[in-house]
């Protein structure tokens, strides 16, 4: 495993005049394996998940990546994986228990070297029990 700096934009529009950001940077490992490539770091106070690890798989060749996280927050075991131009239906676990939600994966651009790192941008709607609909955008800098 590789370290890695990983800064992470986030950006959530829910209705027309709410929206939300976040940025921070954090430290994470990197390795490859089996046509993959996996990020995996800790979620601190400032994400609002302490003690929570949060494992990326990203496969280029399907331009794809699924999100897990693992550990004491309350979405743990809760899988999202991200495909242009596909939607699905999930149970996102929260510290309220479950939810029915709804993912739909806009875009997905990909520019990454496993020797020089890169970025990855996610655009995706997210619709949580068919009662609101927001408007993500995530983008991951990695830096070896």
């Amino acid at each position: 495993m590789k370290d890695i700096t990983i800064k992470i934009k986030g950006k959530q529009n829910i209705g027309k005049n709410e929206e939300d950001n976040i940025e921070f940077i954090t430290e994470g490992r990197y390795s490859y394996r089996n046509n993959s490539h996996y990020f995996v770091y800790d979620e601190t106070e400032f994400s609002g998940m302490p003690g929570t690890t949060t494992i990326l798989k990203l496969t280029e060749k399907e331009n794809k990546l699924k999100m897990k996280r693992t550990g004491e927050f309350g979405n743990t075991g809760t899988e999202l994986e991200f495909i242009a131009g596909k939607r699905m239906k999930i149970l996102y676990q929260s510290p309220y228990g479950k939810m029915p939600m709804e993912l739909y994966t806009k875009d997905i651009n990909i520019d990454f070297d496993e020797t020089k790192g890169g970025k990855i941008n996610i655009d995706y709607y997210i619709c949580y029990d068919n009662l609101q609909e927001g408007h993500n955008n995530i983008d991951l800098d990695i830096k070896f």
